[in-house]
Order: C-alpha cells, then sequence, then structure tokens
C-alpha cells in the first residue's frame, strides 16, 4: 500500500513539474501541439470570457490558417480554415457584437477574410488586388460592427498602405501613400476613430482618421536621431488609445543590438510628446504590443534572460502613472516570441505567444493573468 501511495505521488509531482516549464512541450498552456511552425497567434475575447485564436502554421508540407476556441472554459479540437502549398501567414481576428468572427490573413502575397456567421465559416474573401504584393494585415472593429483591415502594398516602385473597410456588407478601399511602409498596426475606436502605425526607412510614422478613413491627418513622423549624429532604427509600432491619450510605442535599435522600448504621447486635443524610453530594469526589451483597459496602459515584450527570452507584462496607470514590476508571462526554457495582440478584460489578461523547441517547430501558448 505504501509503495502504491508513492508511486501516484511522484506521478502527482511529475504532472506538476512538466506543466510548468520542465517539459515545455507539456505545458498545461500549450493550445497546439503540432509537428510544425506554429507562430504569431491572434486573439478575440468575447463578453463571457470565451477565447478565440487563429494562427498560421506550415505541417505535414502545407501552410494552414488554425482556429481554436475556448468555450465555457473547454478548449475545442483545432480547425483548418484554409490550406496552401506555401505562403500563408498573419493572421488576426475579432469578434463582433452578434458574436461573429472575422479572419484577416496572408496568402502568398494577397489579403483574404473569413467570416464565421451563426456558427458557420463562410468562403473566404480576397481583398487585394491581383498583382499586388501585399503583407502584414492588420484588423479591427468599430462599436457598429464596421470592420477595418490595413496592409502594406507594392505594385512595382509604388509603396505604401492599403485600408479596406466594410460597411453593411460591402468592402470598399483607401490608399494610403509612404515610402517603403511596413508593418502597420492599428487601433480603432468605438466610434471609428482610426489609429494607424507603421515603420519605414528606420522611423515610426502615425497616421489618422477620426471620421472612419473618409480624410485623414498629416502623417506624424517620430524623430529618430542620435545626439552628436547618426540615426536609431525605430520598428514594429503599436498604438492605442486610452481616456483621450495616444499612446505609439515601438523598438529603438543601434548597430550591434537593442536599445529599448520607446514611446509617444499625444494628450486630448494635442500632439505627440518627446520620444520617451520605457524606464525598466530591462536588458533588451523588443517586440512590444499594448492595449489599453480601464484608465491602464498594458504593455506585453520579449526581453532576453540569460540565453533565451521571455514574455513580459507592465501596466500604468493613465496618463502618468509608474510602471508596475514587470511579470514574466511565460516563464519557461525554451524562447518565448510575442504574439502582436492580447486582450485585457475584468482585469484579466489573456496572452497568447509563440513557444520555440528548434528549428521551424513552434507551439502556441495561452495563458490568462488577473493583473
Amino acid at each position: 500500500m505504501f509503495n502504491k501511495v508513492m508511486h501516484m505521488i511522484i506521478l502527482a509531482l511529475l504532472f506538476i513539474t512538466c506543466a510548468r516549464g520542465t517539459d515545455s512541450l507539456w505545458d498545461e498552456r500549450n493550445i497546439s501541439r503540432t509537428e510544425g511552425l506554429s507562430q504569431t497567434p491572434f486573439i478575440a475575447v468575447d463578453g463571457n470570457n470565451n477565447i478565440y485564436i487563429s494562427w498560421p502554421d506550415a505541417e505535414s508540407g502545407k501552410e494552414e490558417v488554425y482556429f481554436r476556441e475556448r468555450i465555457n472554459g473547454e478548449w475545442s479540437d483545432i480547425v483548418v480554415l484554409d490550406s496552401s502549398n506555401w505562403g500563408i501567414s498573419n493572421t488576426n481576428i475579432v469578434i463582433d457584437s452578434r458574436s461573429n468572427l472575422h479572419v484577416v490573413y496572408e496568402n502568398d502575397g494577397a489579403v483574404y477574410y473569413l467570416e464565421r456567421e451563426g456558427g458557420v465559416w463562410k468562403d473566404r474573401v480576397m481583398l487585394s488586388d491581383s498583382g499586388e504584393s501585399c503583407s502584414q494585415p492588420c484588423l479591427g472593429i468599430d462599436s457598429l460592427d464596421n470592420l477595418y483591415v490595413i496592409w502594406d502594398y507594392q505594385v512595382g516602385s509604388e509603396w505604401g498602405m492599403r485600408l479596406m473597410k466594410k460597411v453593411n456588407d460591402t468592402w470598399k478601399g483607401r490608399f494610403l501613400p509612404g515610402f517603403e511602409l511596413t508593418n502597420p498596426r492599428m487601433y480603432v475606436s468605438p466610434g471609428g476613430e482610426i489609429h494607424i502605425v507603421a515603420e519605414g526607412a528606420g522611423q515610426v510614422h502615425y497616421y489618422h482618421s477620426s471620421d472612419g478613413g473618409e480624410n485623414w491627418d498629416r502623417i506624424v513622423r517620430f524623430p529618430n536621431n542620435r545626439p552628436g549624429g547618426g540615426e536609431y532604427y525605430d520598428w514594429l509600432p503599436s498604438v492605442v488609445e486610452e481616456g483621450g491619450y495616444v499612446y505609439v510605442f515601438w523598438t529603438r535599435s543601434i548597430v550591434g543590438g537593442i536599445k529599448g522600448m520607446y514611446y509617444s504621447v499625444k494628450p486630448p486635443g494635442g500632439e505627440f510628446g518627446d520620444t520617451t524610453r520605457v524606464e525598466m530594469d530591462m536588458e533588451e526589451p523588443n517586440f512590444s504590443c499594448v492595449e489599453g483597459y480601464n484608465g491602464y496602459i498594458y504593455l506585453v515584450w520579449r526581453e532576453t534572460d540569460g540565453s533565451q527570452t521571455e514574455v513580459y507584462l507592465s501596466k500604468r496607470r493613465v496618463p502618468d502613472g509608474a510602471w508596475s514590476e514587470p511579470y514574466n508571462v511565460s516563464h519557461t526554457e525554451t524562447n518565448s516570441i510575442p504574439a502582436d495582440m492580447f486582450v485585457v478584460k475584468k482585469g484579466v489578461v489573456y496572452v497568447v505567444w509563440g513557444e520555440e523547441f528548434g528549428y521551424m517547430d513552434y507551439d502556441i501558448y495561452f495563458d490568462e493573468i488577473a493583473y
């Protein structure tokens, strides 16, 4: 009897150990466990705290759009939304007020859109034009369920970003010119105010529309000159509005390394202020993304921790609170790559990210933190 009890205790201890980082493949937060490259996940959360996650995956010689949901605390099986021989990447997902799901993704240089209405996925729709070279689609939605999609765009020597808006099941487009703009990210307010950031020529660019994309303000380019000469390389921006304050974050680099995370703030009715470094006890913070909720700014980023990387979380009260002590979200023994999005609802932070297990071998992790 004693040996049987000891055996059960050892099994329980092994399970607890494996569930939190020693064997990352079997970590309880691992929601994909595929043999291929699962990365860049995006997440949506509805009013009942049901979870919806999409991501691109390379499995069995195919590249596919994967989808998984957690309803009433129970995870579904993984669903394949689209499949191609190659070229699928960068999925985004949002949920509307009627609980319909909307997904955009890149496939071989084109941008596609999928909708799930009443629990049924409709046929995909190609949003970009034939002959365009498109990448990095980003999706937003306002309180009227109007959809907004932005991506970077090239035809020959012409560069820029294209914005598509869906109103009453009709898509219409707008071209935003720029110099080799890439990695666009967007925040759409409930009232349809649009904030777009992108990187170009080593600088972060900001676009703004107060009327749902009909008219646009002048472009803001954040200065990147170093004291004494030379330039930084500013990239991977993100943007959010909270309490009337607009926050733009990005990673700042110099030759040979990461300088840190930087940001600029525009107060209500004002202009963007000075570029400011996110002051934390971190060595190489980068790949940051930002969300706002209930008077706070939440920031998730990647940080080098010894020989590998971790995903961290911090928050500060708007407009001038102090950053909270960074919280290690991933806390694994493998390299952790944050997604470009997380969600905050009722003081709970829902985070998805990728965990690296080897060359072309990543899994998707999910966790929720009361923070």
